[in-house]
């Protein structure tokens, strides 16, 4: 097993020094047919408003430090809400990682153990949720786990609101549409070497 690296500067993950793709990266194609008609000034201000409450929920749960700016706060208490809620017990919090076999990286949000299940979760701070997505994301990040003989038992979302309430929800699995993508990335790659 290798040793991961991430560079914050370009969103890099390095195996060795050997760059991984990302599942953001693999799922681009998809991505980008979602959010093309989306003002690129508007995207920018939504990444930075889910980087803050992000660190933000990464603090209180390593820290139990309640940090955030004063116009984000509702995401931070709609987190903590739902930990409550739910009586969450933290297993990791913003685990980077990569599968074994396929050699793609991601940042895990959260692995969460609530009602004696093994539940990995992804966080969201977009005013809508898109389920068929955030399925094939967090399907990525569980088959890292798994490629380490890790068990997850359910995958989810977390969509945190700005006025403090939050949408917690299971989701279908969805690794097969995940590798039609990471195939198309490849086949990209090899193309551009050529």
């Amino acid at each position: 097993m290798g040793t991961l690296t991430f560079k914050e500067s370009n969103h890099t993950y390095l195996l060795d020094g050997a760059i991984l793709p990302s599942v953001t990266t693999i799922l681009r194609p998809l991505s980008n047919e979602i959010y093309n008609h989306i003002d690129p000034e508007i995207l920018r201000f939504a990444a930075d408003k889910g980087t803050k409450v992000h660190f933000a929920t990464e603090l209180y749960d390593t820290f139990g430090i309640y940090e955030i700016d004063e116009n984000l706060k509702g995401f931070l208490d709609a987190y903590i809400k739902f930990k409550r809620d739910y009586k969450v017990e933290i297993i990791s919090v913003e685990k980077r990682s990569y599968h074994h076999q396929l050699f793609y990286a991601g940042t895990i949000d959260r692995i969460l153990l609530i009602n004696n299940k093994i539940v990995l979760v992804d966080i969201k701070t977009t005013n809508e949720i898109h389920e068929s997505l955030v399925s094939i994301q967090v399907s990525a990040y569980e088959q890292m786990e798994c490629s380490y003989g890790e068990k997850i038992d359910e995958i989810a979302v977390l969509k945190l609101n700005k006025d403090g309430t939050y949408v917690f929800q299971y989701l279908n699995r969805s690794f097969d549409d995940f590798l039609a993508l990471y195939k198309v990335h490849m086949m990209i790659k090899k193309v551009k070497e050529k």
